[in-house]
């Protein structure tokens, strides 16, 4: 896993990641966004 990139959308937090495999096609970018809510990331979604 690779950060990409992050920013900071309101209260949201964004996060992509590059995701690396070992075969052919097998690379992927996922956002995950996110709160901080009482030092614990609540909710967490993964999109791609």
């Amino acid at each position: 896993m690779k950060p990409r990139e992050y920013t900071k959308t309101g209260k949201t937090d964004l996060l992509k990641v590059e995701i690396l495999c070992t075969f052919d096609g097998s690379t992927i970018v996922l956002t995950y966004h996110f709160k901080i809510i009482d030092e614990l990331i609540q909710p967490l979604k993964i999109t791609e």
